[in-house]
């Protein structure tokens, strides 16, 4: 039996446009894969835009400061990257700070934890204030001065060179062994000092005012925690009177505390 060849043929023309079809719905499917991408990257950058940033944890550094630090990248605008950026990578910190923890309150906003260095004092140098931590490593150097630090008295730099974030060239290094001592007990009563001095015996006195409280070389946490009455005492009857607290024999057993006028 002859079949003819009409019977089972597919034109070439049909095959051809039903090809361009196929195509067309393609290349449609990606342009629209790609829309739906630049409309997501855009939603994502006009959303997550960086409107407002609260800074909170920070002593030293200023709010400004802190928030002109997280500006200074030109991606910063975007909340999920100062996010990332922060929280995930090896992210340079300002001078006195030792890390930020960045969370996202809102899309547009920032909550910046400042987590800063521990600085117990400085030392006055060629000129400027060499901020240093209780290991006595080096936090910053700069003209500026820091509200409630004091400044160090009696320690010797043993050479020219300072660098920051390495230890002080300083011949005795037990010296802030006492310095951080006393400053961890200042902080927990609530005191500030314009000046500490250490003399080459670890003996610490405190400058407050005209009043010089002289702690000795031990027992620091129960001598300082006497300062806040007695200081408070002597503004109250002797609001001018300089002098000096003698505390260097103080403790609970011998409670004798002299006040030598000048």
């Amino acid at each position: 039996m002859k079949i003819h060849r009409s019977d089972y043929y597919i034109d070439e023309d049909d095959e051809v446009i039903e090809r361009g079809k196929k195509r067309k719905h393609k290349i449609l499917r990606v342009f629209m894969a790609i829309g739906a991408v630049i409309a997501a990257a855009a939603v994502f950058v006009l959303l997550f835009h960086t409107r407002k940033i609260t800074v909170t944890g920070n002593e030293y550094s200023t709010q400004k400061e802190v928030q002109a630090w997280i500006q200074k990248d030109k991606l910063s605008y975007n909340t999920v990257y100062t996010w990332w950026k922060f929280n995930y990578t090896d992210a340079k910190q300002l001078p006195l700070v030792e890390t930020m923890e960045i969370t996202i309150k809102s899309p547009w906003e920032i909550n910046a934890r400042v987590y800063e260095k521990s600085i117990v004092g400085y030392l006055d140098f060629e000129g400027t204030h060499v901020y240093f931590d209780k290991d006595g490593v080096v936090v910053s150097r700069t003209t500026e001065s820091i509200e409630g630090v004091p400044c160090i008295e009696g320690i010797t730099v043993s050479q020219e060179k300072i660098v920051v974030h390495e230890e002080l060239p300083v011949k005795k290094t037990t010296a802030f062994n006492n310095i951080f001592e006393v400053a961890q007990a200042m902080e927990m009563n609530k005191l500030s000092a314009d000046r500490m001095s250490i003399s080459d015996a670890g003996e610490v006195t405190l400058y407050m005012g005209n009043v010089a409280a002289a702690l000795g070389s031990d027992n620091f946490a129960d001598k300082v925690a006497q300062l806040p009455p007695i200081m408070e005492k002597l503004q109250q009857n002797y609001p001018d009177q300089a002098g000096t607290l003698h505390l260097e024999s103080y403790s609970k057993a011998h409670s004798s505390i002299s006040f030598t006028q000048e």
